[in-house]
């Protein structure tokens, strides 16, 4: 789940705690449906992203292990006007807590570029 830089035991224990919370692991088949909406809906979602007047920002965690490299470069592509924030090397799929000045620091950033 966390990339290089990994979180302490302590932070890893919650991460578990919560998806074991209520055997919410055992519902995780049933939520990622989700996977194949992104493929019906997927023309109009890239759409929508294009043509709205809302700031858009997308941040990448190199290491990520579930919105791998290829699909951020794709993104960069198909929704050119979209600022990207790509973090440092180790950082995975959960930047809040692997990195999270690194993290704020990228909002804040992008929050200050838009007003």
């Amino acid at each position: 789940m966390f990339g290089e830089k990994n979180v302490d035991e302590a932070t890893r224990n919650l991460s578990y705690a919560m998806l074991r919370h209520k055997d919410g692991h055992l519902a995780q088949s049933k939520i990622f449906h989700y996977m194949k909406e992104r493929e019906w809906y997927e023309a109009a979602w890239i759409a929508a992203l294009n043509s709205t007047s809302i700031p858009v920002m997308y941040v990448f965690g190199p290491e990520d292990w579930f919105h791998v490299r290829a699909g951020f470069e794709r993104y960069q592509r198909e929704v050119p006007r979209a600022k990207v924030a790509e973090l440092a090397r180790g950082i995975g799929h959960t930047p809040l807590w692997e990195a999270p000045q690194a993290a704020v620091d990228v909002h804040r950033d992008f929050l200050d570029s838009v007003q």
